[in-house]
C-alpha cells in the first residue's frame, strides 16, 4: 500500500527548508537587542541606515522564529529606534515624500523628527 499525497508533503517540505538555508537578523533599538531567525526562502533588504535608526525589510517563505513562531508567508517592516535620540518618526515611501514632508515640518520650530525612507 502507497503512502498518501500528503504524508510525501510534509518531508518535501522539510527537505527543501533545509536546502534554502537558514538567516538572522539582530535588531536593537536602544534598550535591547532582539533575535529573529529564519528558515527558508529569505530576502533581507536593509534601507539606508540614518543615525541611530535601523530598518529592515523581511520576506520570507518558510519559517520565523522570534518573537513568536510563523509558518508560511511572511512580510515584515521593522524599524527600531533609539527614543532618547528620535521622539517623531516619520516612514515615507520615496524620494518624492521625503521632499514633501521635509517642506511641511519645515514650517514648523522645534521639530527635529527622524525620516525613515522603505523604498
Amino acid at each position: 500500500m502507497l503512502p498518501s499525497i500528503g504524508l510525501l508533503r510534509l518531508p518535501a517540505l522539510l527537505v527543501l527548508l533545509g536546502l534554502a538555508g537558514c538567516y538572522s537578523v539582530d535588531l536593537s533599538d536602544g534598550n535591547g537587542a532582539q533575535s529573529r531567525t529564519f528558515f527558508g526562502f529569505t530576502r533581507v533588504t536593509l534601507p539606508e541606515r540614518q543615525g541611530e535608526l535601523q530598518a529592515v525589510e523581511i520576506e520570507n517563505l518558510g519559517i520565523a522564529v522570534g518573537p513568536g513562531l510563523r509558518i508560511g508567508w511572511l512580510h515584515d517592516r521593522t524599524i527600531t529606534a533609539d527614543p532618547a535620540d528620535c521622539q517623531l518618526l516619520i516612514i515615507v515611501d520615496g524620494q518624492a515624500e521625503i521632499e514633501h514632508a521635509r517642506s511641511i515640518l519645515a514650517t514648523m520650530e522645534g521639530v527635529e523628527p527622524c525620516l525613515v525612507d522603505l523604498s
